[in-house]
């Protein structure tokens, strides 16, 4: 690592081990001894291109947290960047790093490359990532849900949220308490009327910011309602997410949450009407701004 990366003959030694392991894993020991091989493996090809070769070997130290970051990085993720993230992260509470690795691998593959829905033109505030990191600890007892306690599977569509310091600051006034997921989509008044909507993916709402409370201040359209209802529920630490699609009366947005009760589960019912025939819908990938997957995935 202090050269600049795994020698390929490291690689080659674990390759040239692999098959006699795999032939013989039946026994506890021997499925270890292949976990550990496959980590090293990811590992040769993966974190060699950490800029910080401290962060690398630190990732080594600790194989547990490793083999879960490689098992949630894929080929649209970059490797540097994820490693980068949970370098931040780290170094600013090493302690709660190492007792919530799962969630702070969502932020390292989410925010290697983040994305955000492309009506939202709005650059990023600087040092975002690591203030919605600081939120979700600094306001665990307001939470629905404490994200830090789910898997990376699910921590994704949380850590995501593009929302500024002010924005963050105005949903928890608004809500002393963590509204029903479902009445929060139809307090965003639709309205397509110009002078009006705050909708800039139709053309309207001129130089207005867009940002919650103007969304609210103004309506907008349905993806305005499923934007709002995605963010409130991300910032109290629900997994949401924005989905779209076709129907009757052509194309349509609604909102997808988790729920827990009477068994956990997606809940994309949220605006999403029935008698329009909206059977199938699209989400983007929060690791991935170029990919969407079906709201059944």
């Amino acid at each position: 690592l202090s050269e600049g990366g795994f020698p390929d003959k490291a690689i080659d030694a674990i390759d040239e081990a692999l098959p006699a392991v795999i032939v013989r894993s039946t026994g506890p020991d021997q499925l270890k001894r292949l976990r550990q091989l496959f980590c090293l493996r990811g590992a040769a090809t993966q974190f060699s291109k950490a800029a910080d070769p401290e962060m690398a070997v630190y990732l080594l130290d600790n194989p547990n947290i490793a083999g879960r970051f490689l098992h949630a990085l894929d080929e649209a993720d970059d490797p540097a960047r994820a490693i980068a993230v949970l370098k931040v992260l780290r170094d600013f509470d090493p302690r709660r790093f190492n007792a919530q690795p799962e969630f702070c691998i969502a932020y390292a593959v989410v925010w290697d490359r983040p994305g955000g829905h492309w009506w939202v033109s709005a650059p990023i505030e600087d040092g975002t990532m690591l203030a919605t990191y600081k939120f979700y600890a600094d306001n665990g007892a307001r939470l629905a849900v404490n994200p830090a306690q789910l898997p990376v599977e699910l921590a994704v569509y949380v850590v995501g949220t593009r929302l500024n310091a002010s924005e963050r600051d105005w949903v928890l006034k608004k809500y002393p308490k963590f509204p029903v997921p479902a009445t929060i989509y139809p307090e965003i008044r639709w309205t397509d009327k110009p002078a009006e909507a705050l909708s800039p993916a139709h053309g309207m709402g001129g130089d207005k910011e867009y940002t919650l409370q103007n969304i609210k201040q103004m309506g907008g359209f349905c993806m305005e309602q499923a934007y709002y209802t995605e963010n409130v529920c991300r910032l109290f630490g629900l997994p949401a997410v924005f989905a779209e699609g076709r129907g009757a009366r052509g194309g349509h947005a609604w909102c997808g949450v988790l729920k827990f009760s009477p068994r956990v589960e997606w809940d994309f019912s949220i605006g999403r009407y029935w008698f329009d025939h909206y059977f199938k819908g699209e989400v983007l990938d929060p690791t991935d701004p170029d990919k969407k997957i079906t709201d059944s995935a």
